[in-house]
């Protein structure tokens, strides 16, 4: 192969390979721009679907809510956190407070930062402390940890701010029947039904603190309801678990009898 030849190959190879590398960069920079714009479309629907455009660009605080939503769908989540922390040294309305907070909590979670998370809720409690939603975000929390007065507390505030909360009552019901005290858990059940009657889980747990008092009927009327709303699968383990209850109720009644007998 002569040397003209081989130049020319070569400059037909190098040709080809720039513009192989320049139909990838623009394909990557499309893609990357329609990511791009799916994001913003996510970015305003989260923000409200009747926010005008303009208000966003005339209105400091909503730039930096959108720039922060925009950080979080590309997964840029402590840029987020700290573009929805400048948000909120803005003086600005509470329902934009609330959903600062939020946002700026949930980078937190995605981060894995418990305390930072814990933290920022506290703050939002302090700020918007008559919001039902932000009360129960901290009592949530701080059931999570445990820390089960403090978590009744802020389900009670909640209550005090929205009496029809049923998220706050199936909450205290549950925190009741982990403390052993089943007959005021049925209580916040009830209540609970009350308000969404169509509560699965409240029905399954319900039926569960019936079983442990030795109110089987009732046990098997709430499993009943809860099952034709439900997938087998976990009206199976909860009847297990209920079934369990049972037999232990009913072992322990007997070796009372035998504990009298030999009396």
């Amino acid at each position: 192969m002569k040397l003209n030849e081989i130049t020319l190959f070569a400059v037909i190879f190098i040709g080809m390979f720039v513009l192989v590398m320049c139909y990838t960069a623009a394909l990557n920079a499309m893609t990357k721009e329609k990511a791009r714009a799916e994001n913003r479309k996510k970015a305003l629907s989260l923000m409200g679907k009747d926010l005008p455009v303009s208000v966003i660009r005339k209105d400091k605080g909503a730039r930096l809510a959108y720039k922060g939503l925009m950080k979080f769908l590309e997964e840029d989540y402590q840029k987020s956190a700290e573009l929805f922390e400048e948000a909120l040294k803005l003086n600005l309305c509470d329902e934009n407070k609330k959903f600062c907070f939020r946002w700026a909590a949930h980078c937190c979670l995605k981060i894995n930062q418990r305390e930072k998370y814990k933290e920022t809720l506290f703050r939002a409690v302090q700020a918007l402390s008559t919001d039902d939603d932000i009360l129960v975000l901290y009592a949530n929390r701080c059931a999570d940890e445990g820390d089960y007065n403090n978590a009744e507390f802020y389900y009670n505030q909640a209550l005090r701010y929205n009496p029809n909360c049923n998220y706050a009552y199936r909450a205290l019901g549950f925190i009741s029947q982990t403390r052993g005290k089943y007959g005021k858990a049925i209580e916040y059940f009830n209540t609970a039904l009350s308000i969404n009657e169509g509560d699965i889980d409240v029905m399954y747990e319900k039926a569960i603190c019936h079983g442990v008092l030795g109110e089987y009927e009732k046990a098997e009327e709430f499993m009943t309801r809860a099952v034709a709303n439900d997938d087998k699968d976990r009206y199976e383990l909860y009847k297990k678990k209920l079934q369990n209850i049972i037999k232990i109720s009913e072992k322990d009644l007997t070796n009372h009898e035998r504990s009298t007998n030999l009396d």
